[in-house]
């Protein structure tokens, strides 16, 4: 059973985890590439962020944070809620990537902006917070003991359940500001390539992104 365990990695959750993360990296790309065709000036935030997500679940399936945490805690000696030595660089990190991140967050639109607030409240709640509550219990009560056991389960759960609101929060951007993506496999000859005409759905996602901008600009 112990694939199936929420603190066990590898197991079914940890791949679940990981293939979520991965499905936001891709939809996060298809964001960028979108405000890319149209040059606008926040495509290298969203690429940022595509990377971000492709590193997180690339951690989540080979425990990179975790090799990490075994250095630092040698290293600083960290005990109490900082026993996990790991969250100490990732508050750091959110907390400077949210600095250099405002201007594009008051770019966004107001819905997707709260959906964006609501997913990452849950996901580093449960993935920081939960894991210093953690760092609490296991010297007294033990990994096996009841209390650790909750507390790892309403951790994982919390980092599913932000993933899963970030990602309504990706397409639901893509269907408000982007519009309806056409997924197409062109074939070229060698010799001769057909030329290019513009699809209707890139005039219409751009002329929704420019339009976005523009009235953020006038606000």
């Amino acid at each position: 059973m112990e694939r199936f365990d929420l603190g066990h990695e590898p197991s079914i959750p940890a791949l679940y985890s990981s293939l979520s993360l991965a499905v936001s990296a891709g939809l996060l790309a298809v964001i960028a590439i979108t405000h890319r065709r149209c040059r606008s000036r926040f495509v290298s935030y969203w690429t940022v962020l595509s990377l971000i997500f492709l590193a997180l679940a690339i951690d989540e399936s080979v425990m990179i944070h975790e090799m990490v945490d075994n250095v630092l805690h040698d290293w600083l000696q960290t005990s109490g809620i900082f026993h996990f030595a790991w969250v100490i660089p990732a508050m750091l990190f959110v907390f400077i990537l949210s600095l250099c991140y405002l201007r594009f967050f008051w770019s966004l639109n107001r819905r997707t902006l709260r959906l964006f607030i609501y997913a990452g409240t849950v996901f580093v709640g449960g993935a920081v917070g939960m894991e210093m509550v953690a760092a609490l219990i296991i010297p007294n009560l033990g990994v096996e003991s009841i209390a650790h056991t909750i507390s790892q389960t309403i951790e994982e759960t919390c980092e599913m359940l932000g993933v899963v609101i970030f990602i309504y929060a990706l397409l639901d951007y893509i269907r408000r500001e982007i519009g309806p993506l056409r997924i197409r496999c062109l074939v070229e000859r060698r010799l001769a390539a057909p030329t290019r005409v513009p699809d209707i759905n890139d005039v219409s996602a751009s002329a929704r992104i420019a339009t976005h901008h523009a009235n953020q600009s006038n606000g």
